[in-house]
């Protein structure tokens, strides 16, 4: 399978890669677009409530996506529907990343994020119930994927597009730290735990979101 994944991947973004270009520059127009650089960035309080979402959002799937397949079989799936999780997951998460930003870009970052760890702290509740695991899996993965991809709009509204690449990829060391604790805690808690942990973290998130103000330059 991976070995397939690999050739598909190959060719179709070679291909894409091959006909990508930039667009033209366009002429400078008064002064230069304001914006933080690393350094500034790493020192504001907001970098560190952004991280820390990022990190706090990775729980609610993190913690079970490795046993998703077992636990579906567990909880009553004929072990012929359990891949299903899987499928659905990987649709609603295809779903997130169109949908949400989409809907950023209309309401604003700060109340798409507000729904997205309102739908973890949901999905993870709905996730400890039994009958519910398909249409849990498939809210947590919505909601995960689309914050990840709402995420990196809302950093450059805070710290300036000059240097929004370099600056995301500082905001998404919280996504790989919390992709690591998620799998220490889900080899190290039992599954109740695990769904209290995770909604405790959605929470949090939420918190962390509600706390970020536009950074102030000068």
């Amino acid at each position: 399978c991976f070995a397939a994944l690999g050739a598909v991947m190959l060719v179709v973004c070679g291909a894409g890669a091959l006909i990508l270009q930039d667009p033209p520059p366009k002429a400078q127009s008064g002064p230069p677009q304001p914006g933080l650089d690393y350094k500034q960035m790493l020192r504001t309080p907001q970098y560190k409530l952004c991280a820390a979402a990022v990190a706090l959002s990775a729980p609610a799937v993190l913690l079970f996506s490795p046993e998703i397949f077992k636990i579906a079989a567990e909880r009553g799936l004929p072990e012929s529907a359990a891949p299903y999780s899987i499928v659905l997951g990987s649709a609603a998460s295809a779903a997130g990343r169109m949908l949400l930003p989409a809907v950023s870009d209309r309401l604003g970052r700060k109340p798409v994020l507000y729904a997205v760890y309102l739908g973890l702290a949901a999905g993870s509740a709905g996730f400890a119930f039994a009958g519910w695991v398909l249409a849990a899996y498939a809210v947590l993965t919505f909601f995960y994927s689309g914050g990840a991809a709402v995420q990196p709009s809302f950093n450059t509204d805070l710290f300036g597009l000059p240097h929004a690449g370099v600056n995301y990829g500082f905001i998404a060391l919280g996504m790989s730290g919390g992709s690591i604790l998620s799998y220490i805690g889900a080899q190290a808690l039992p599954l109740a735990a695990r769904h209290w942990l995770a909604g405790i973290c959605a929470a949090a998130g939420l918190i962390c979101v509600s706390l970020v103000k536009p950074v102030e330059n000068g």
